[in-house]
């Protein structure tokens, strides 16, 4: 489970240095669609799904990529997990549009910075439930 969180730390860094406009478009299309989908919990976790699927491939790391498909099944099950678990913290929309204004800014510290801010709160609520 970590290993797939921590793939998207090390993608947001390197999305920050090496995104292009689609990328952006991308990352940009899957939140709105995210915040639109509002309370409608199937949407919403397809639409974050899209978000981070498209961050990693905004790495341009053909390695980071496939790995992340490899563990992409098990962060599905994370992500609705913490959509529909009450006890667990879910990430908001506002930490994930953070997230995209710093890869926007190119800003490859505060990339790194803000998806482990937006992912370590549910990696260790998860941890300590197993």
């Amino acid at each position: 489970l970590g290993h797939g969180f921590k793939i998207r730390f090390v993608a947001a860094r390197l999305a920050a240095t090496r995104r292009n406009e689609a990328d952006l478009k991308a990352m940009t299309e899957a939140l709105d669609a995210r915040a639109a989908a509002g309370e409608v919990i199937a949407e919403r976790i397809r639409h974050d799904e899209r978000f981070h699927h498209s961050l990693v491939r905004a790495s341009h790391n053909s390695a980071l990529i496939e790995l992340y498909d490899y563990f992409s099944h098990a962060v599905s099950q994370t992500i609705e997990r913490t959509e529909m678990d009450s006890d667990l913290p879910e990430p908001s929309q506002e930490a994930h549009e953070l997230l995209l204004a710093a890869i926007r800014r190119k800003d490859a510290d505060k990339a790194e910075a803000l998806s482990r801010a937006l992912l370590t709160p549910s990696l260790n609520a998860l941890s300590g439930k197993e």
